[in-house]
């Protein structure tokens, strides 16, 4: 997610958080990320690996017409609505619960220490996190704890974490090689390895997100 007016070739220091194209004209980001922004303002950037101008910045950009927030408040989602169709296939939200054991990879443009955000897409490596240190992050930060989110930590030897400009982006649960789109990047209790960060489990968002995609389809 960018400023509309910023530069083709030179996105850094316009970009804002990260997404998931879950319609054609449907990207997921964090409610969070778009308070206070006018969605006449903004544009995505889909399919990108790099937004520094130090190399060719590639993917398909797309003016946002419109903002869809889910309710209630404590639920930080929000649809950024296209004003136009992707040519890029969107990914499928999951429609039945996953445990949440195992592993996962969460994907962003988060800061790594020099900047707001990164030049290039990073992963991170995460696990579930302890009980206790998941309910201290809680109740921290009651703004945004929410039954819809689990509770993560990089995994073992892992030199990163997410941080600020990784909220919106997408969570995959890994089962081998094999990478399923299961939560969203929301908030963290800092971006310390030994931090612990909470993501929206994108299942306990599919009513909603279903509804969002009939009236816009309606509307289009």
């Amino acid at each position: 997610m960018v400023n509309a007016s910023a530069p083709r070739n030179d996105l850094l220091g316009s970009a804002k958080c990260g997404g998931t194209l879950v319609g054609p004209s449907m990207v997921l980001t964090a409610r969070h990320c778009i308070d206070d922004l006018d969605p006449a303002r903004l544009d995505v950037v889909i399919g990108a690996e790099n937004i520094c101008r130090t190399a060719e910045v590639r993917g398909e950009r797309i003016r946002v017409s419109a903002v869809r927030t889910a309710e209630p408040a404590t639920l930080d989602a929000a649809v950024l609505v296209l004003s136009q169709p992707a040519k890029t296939p969107p990914l499928a939200a999951p429609t039945t619960p996953e445990k949440e054991t195992g592993r996962y990879v969460a994907v962003g443009w988060g800061s790594t220490g020099r900047s707001p955000t990164s030049c290039h897409r990073q992963t991170v490596e995460l696990t579930a996190g302890a009980h206790d240190a998941c309910e201290s992050g809680r109740k921290a930060a009651p703004r945004w704890a929410s039954t819809t989110q689990f509770c993560g930590v990089p995994v073992t030897g892992a030199d990163r974490n997410t941080c600020s400009g990784d909220s919106g982006g997408p969570v995959f649960h890994l089962d081998g090689n094999a990478l399923t789109l299961f939560a969203m990047v929301s908030w963290g209790t800092g971006c310390d390895v030994s931090d612990t960060g909470f993501y929206t489990r994108l299942h306990d968002l599919q009513p909603w997100l279903t509804t969002t995609g009939k009236l816009i389809a309606a509307q289009s």
